[in-house]
């Protein structure tokens, strides 16, 4: 009996959410079913804007293998977009203004606050947290090769 592996097949096993949309991608996508008064009488419907703009900035995170991300709506129509990596949360609060505030904290402790952002420079941010967690592996990698080496 032959089994025919196609690159979808094999990479949706380890990854199901490459082939079909990741689980905070459908919640943004549901946000779109919130009509005026959706929570107790307050909140204000969402624009397809918003919903396309946290939709890729959840891409952005997955596509740099953050898979730990949530999404929240607000009362304004702006949509929260979390990350969540070991001791490290990352926030992004997207306005319907096209503005976007990112928080992050480190050990419970917050280390950076920025508002009035453009959403050009709120996926740069997500690239330079990658960046600077691939320098935390290498350092992680060399510490246990020196470690080794001494054995």
């Amino acid at each position: 009996m032959k089994i025919k592996l196609t690159f979808e097949t094999v990479v949706s096993s380890f990854f199901p959410f490459y082939v079909n949309s990741h689980p905070t991608e459908e919640k943004i996508r549901g946000f779109k079913e919130l009509q005026d008064g959706w929570h107790y009488g307050e909140g204000v419907s969402f624009d397809d804007t918003i919903l396309d703009d946290a939709i890729s900035l959840n891409q952005e995170a997955i596509n740099l293998a953050f898979f730990d991300t949530d999404a929240f709506p607000g009362l304004d129509g702006e949509i929260m977009l979390t990350i969540y990596w070991g001791e490290h949360y990352l926030e992004f609060t997207l306005e319907p203004n096209g503005c976007a505030t990112f928080y992050r904290e480190e050990s419970d402790e917050e280390i950076y606050y920025q508002e009035g952002l453009p959403f050009r420079e709120i996926k740069a941010k997500i690239g330079e947290f990658r960046k600077e967690t691939w320098r935390e592996s290498e350092s992680l990698v060399e510490s246990i090769m020196t470690a080794a080496r001494a054995i």
